[in-house]
């Protein structure tokens, strides 16, 4: 959040930066530990809240898990402003669903599809933007979201990745 403004920062930037590093200071000796002996902990989650930003523009982003270890995330200010919250979901589900394919790619390049499960499934919180990637149909009142945000209902709708409903409540 703090990156947006670079630019120009203000003092009230500076006082989050020094937070931020107080923060790291104090988990310095933390570290992610990845599990090789389970299957299990493997799948991802997508997110995004409307119009959060002071240009009323949506943030999204997604965190995928190998083994109960966060291996790639991204929290991201969309490009455009999403007019529902089941438009701003789907944005941030369609660049969650780029990033499955191209983790596929590098597990099997790798050679760890032979050890573990690949990342296949990921979860999200609006029932809408499901139904959406869900349904081929055309749908009058989504009329209006980008083409390209449909490139995740070709993949589910496929079977190339499956999405199901997490509530927002669910803890990791």
């Amino acid at each position: 959040m703090v990156s947006q403004f670079n630019h120009a920062p203000g003092s009230e930037h500076w006082i989050a930066v020094r937070r931020i590093f107080r923060y790291l200071v104090g988990t310095k000796r933390m570290s992610l530990q990845y599990g090789t002996r389970t299957r299990n902990g493997t799948g991802g989650y997508s997110d995004a809240d409307w119009g959060s930003g002071h240009d009323r523009k949506s943030i999204g982003g997604f965190v995928f898990l190998l083994n109960r270890g966060a291996i790639s995330w991204a929290s991201k200010k969309q490009t455009s402003i999403a007019l529902s919250t089941t438009e701003a979901e789907s944005m941030g589900m369609t660049q969650a669903a780029k990033e499955i394919l191209w983790l596929h790619v590098l597990l099997d390049e790798i050679g760890a599809l032979r050890l573990i499960a690949p990342i296949s499934t990921f979860n999200a919180d609006n029932q809408g933007a499901i139904a959406l990637a869900r349904n081929p149909d055309y749908h009058p009142r989504t009329e209006y979201i980008d083409i390209q945000y449909h490139f995740i209902r070709n993949l589910v709708t496929t079977n190339q990745i499956p999405v199901q409903f997490c509530p927002s409540c669910h803890k990791l």
